[in-house]
């Protein structure tokens, strides 16, 4: 007989109830910022965001994207490195109803190119970091659509003060795509996998209930180098349900 919500794991005391598996996970951030609006949601060196802040941002992120006609059943690739911006990005691109291509900064015009070519995305997300590489194909790209974040470019953290925002964050629907993550490529071609907003909700249900976040670090059955995301425990979080730290 299958365990019930509330009922205890051997091995752990008290019993815990399962995590919610929410809609999307930009309902589950949305839903953070309503209870914690100012708890610190991310952290990357001096800067800080808390969750109404994070919102906003992301909300912001989002109506940019939506100005420029983005939508439901369009790509956007991200190529940033780890930071607030990455953070801000992989939500405003979902909450824009847009499928969030994410892909590796360093990669190489050559990895690029197939993977760019396959993908066929409506605009792109970069940084310094992924420039040059980016080059070639940002300058085939409609003005505008090719979007430098950092720098002389679009600060994704411009919106952080503007916590109206909080209450307009779009939430896209729980069938549509979510993601469009390429494989790595060792045995061949990278392969692009298609998920859906409940595919990445659940899972991250799932990932709460094996790791649950809301109960410290202590919880983590794991050893300190987490062998699920190779980072130490204390960074073994999503960022909706716990702080992370960069």
């Amino acid at each position: 007989m299958s365990q019930g919500a509330n009922e205890a794991v051997p091995g752990d005391s008290p019993a815990y109830p399962m995590p919610r598996a929410w809609p999307t996970v930009v309902h589950l951030l949305a839903d953070a910022a309503r209870r914690s609006p100012s708890a610190e949601a991310l952290v990357a060196g001096d800067d800080t965001l808390d969750y109404a802040s994070y919102v906003a941002c992301v909300s912001g992120l989002a109506a940019h994207l939506q100005g420029l006609g983005i939508g439901r059943g369009d790509r956007v690739a991200v190529l940033l490195r780890n930071g607030l911006d990455i953070a801000i990005a992989t939500f405003g691109v979902q909450a824009a109803g847009a499928q969030l291509v994410p892909l590796n900064p360093g990669y190489t015009a050559a990895e690029l190119g197939p993977i760019l070519a396959n993908a066929e995305c409506r605009a792109m997300l970069y940084d310094d970091s992924a420039a040059a590489s980016l080059q070639t194909f940002a300058a085939a790209m409609p003005a505008g659509y090719a979007i430098r974040v950092g720098g002389n470019g679009l600060r994704l953290t411009s919106w952080r003060d503007e916590h109206d925002r909080v209450a307009t964050l779009p939430l896209p629907h729980t069938d549509d795509l979510s993601t469009l993550q390429y494989t790595g490529g060792t045995t061949g071609v990278s392969k692009g996998v298609e998920l859906t907003h409940r595919a990445v909700a659940v899972n991250v249900s799932q990932r709460e209930a094996l790791l649950p976040t809301d109960r410290g670090p202590s919880a983590c059955w794991r050893s300190r180098r987490c062998s699920m995301c190779m980072r130490s425990r204390w960074a073994c979080t999503w960022p909706p349900i716990a702080r992370a730290r960069w």
